[in-house]
């Protein structure tokens, strides 16, 4: 755990608007004190003692990040952080009419909601904001270095400035209610009035917007993987490369699917069986190759997969068995990858994590225990894919056992930033001693392995094997040397 920020057990912190930043995180929490003078405040953590401190007394919504810095709305007004309380300021006052929202940010350039439409503007310091002509924009993403975003029921397209922004397709009165950019395309969703739901593919100009697949669906989740779009829409999985051949269906039946996500070009999403409940399944991408991942709660109920994340071509997800309750699980895209990978609250009682966020090489999340109640946590990523390992043993082979991929957190680290969080452990009354994550701390961050027996070295009954080499490579040296000599006397 990082940080107990407010009184144990209860009330806790409630940590929210996970938001990462290279290898920070930023979010809101409430530190224990009445709300009545002190509401949820903005936080920064590195995953360390000393980066982890409150930027500010203050209420932040709309939290966007470019590189360390932060960007996020306070009372209608734009601010940002570089990561210090000395560093959170106004960003954005009166350049922008009325109530003002970071909508988005690309590189050195960040996308502003205004009242009267959007704006953009560069990180540069002293820099004004510039009108780009009444749109106010929404589900805003990065194809190529250049944003795309919905405005006037229209894609638009952007490189920054005034000149370089104009709606990229046609708009439609049905409403667009997923985008997602693959293969050097963007895909989007329109939705009617009755319920009907058209796949559309957009690269980049008027031109070349063309309908894929009309759907008799009223939702559709996209995921995006390395080659195939995969999505959900009308209870069914989906998978598209872009064409209306390509656009086929992967499952079939009365079946409940819901959350998605892509661990390399396999797409895992959560679905719900008479014979299993809802658990975990995987698609390659063909009917064949989308099955059942793995039945982690045996049993008619299921262990409801949630918060499936994309992390590092991993998916974490939270999920519920009887040994653990729903604790932090992770999954490469195959049965053998599918492991626990952290009991927070060891033992059958749930501690119920979700907000997952990758950042630094941690994996950030929010969790409840007995012991601290609602707080934050994070979960150091293996380098290495979480599958079974081999170990080489020629004579015997091996047996694996299966462990949770981690089963310690972080170190004891104690949030800074004022005093009443930096006298932990002094005076309860001052501060709240900030508890650690540690158990059963053997795990190194890999797949465990032992061998039925060791391998013995083999026993030669004269001479070392080295010897042997030696003495024929003298010889060969010897003959080559009497035969250059032979040669030589002839001459």
């Amino acid at each position: 755990m990082i940080g107990d920020l407010a009184r144990d057990a209860a009330p806790s912190s409630n940590p929210s608007s996970l938001t990462a930043a290279g290898d920070w995180v930023y979010f809101t929490a409430w530190d224990g004190t009445p709300l009545a003078t002190s509401p949820n405040s903005i936080w920064r953590s590195d995953g360390t003692a000393e980066g982890t401190l409150r930027l500010g007394n203050f209420f932040a919504e709309n939290l966007r990040t470019a590189g360390h810095s932060l960007y996020f709305t306070r009372s209608n007004v734009g601010w940002t952080s570089d990561g210090t309380p000395e560093g959170t300021v106004p960003f954005v006052s009166k350049n922008v009419s009325g109530q003002a929202s970071v909508a988005f940010a690309n590189g050195g350039t960040l996308f502003i909601n205004g009242t009267d439409g959007l704006y953009v503007v560069s990180q540069t310091a002293n820099a004004v904001p510039e009108p780009l002509g009444g749109v106010t924009g929404s589900r805003f993403i990065n194809q190529a270095g250049r944003t795309f975003f919905i405005a006037k029921g229209a894609v638009w397209s952007s490189d920054g400035t005034r000149a370089g922004t104009y709606a990229a397709g046609p708009a439609f009165s049905e409403d667009i209610i997923a985008m997602a950019s693959m293969g050097g395309s963007i895909y989007y969703v329109t939705r009617s009035a009755n319920g009907t739901t058209k796949l559309w593919r957009n690269d980049g100009t008027f031109e070349s917007n063309v309908l894929v697949k009309s759907l008799a669906a009223y939702d559709a989740v996209l995921a995006a993987g390395e080659r195939r779009l995969f999505f959900l829409s009308g209870g069914q999985l989906w998978v598209s490369d872009g064409t209306e051949a390509g656009t086929q269906v992967l499952t079939s039946g009365a079946a409940y699917l819901s959350t998605l996500a892509v661990a390399g070009n396999r797409a895992i999403f959560a679905r719900n069986d008479p014979a299993n409940g809802t658990e975990p399944w995987v698609s390659d991408g063909t009917v064949a190759g989308t099955h059942l991942l793995r039945d982690i709660s045996p049993g008619t109920l299921g262990s409801f997969p949630s918060d499936l994340t994309s992390v590092r071509g991993f998916v974490y997800f939270s999920a519920a068995d009887d040994l653990h309750g729903n604790e932090v699980w992770v999954t490469d895209g195959t049965p053998e990858g599918t492991k626990l990978a952290a009991d927070v609250e060891p033992g059958p009682t749930a501690s119920f994590p979700h907000q997952y966020v990758e950042a630094g090489g941690r994996l950030f999340f929010t969790a409840t225990t007995t012991a601290t109640g609602n707080e934050l946590w994070a979960l150091p990523l293996p380098t290495a894919a979480p599958h079974r390992q081999r170990y080489p043993d020629r004579r015997r082979g091996l047996r694996i056992k299966d462990r949770p991929l981690h089963r310690h957190l972080v170190r004891p680290i104690h949030a800074t930033g004022d005093r009443r969080l930096r006298d932990f452990g002094r005076n309860r009354d001052v501060g709240q001693r900030l508890r650690c994550g540690v158990r059963n701390a053997d795990v190194r961050g890999r797949g465990d392995f032992e061998d039925d027996r060791r391998a013995r070295p083999r026993r030669l009954e004269s001479r070392s094997e080295r010897d042997v080499l030696l003495d024929a490579s003298q010889s060969r040296r010897s003959g080559a040397a009497k035969r250059l000599g032979r040669r030589n006397h002839r001459r």
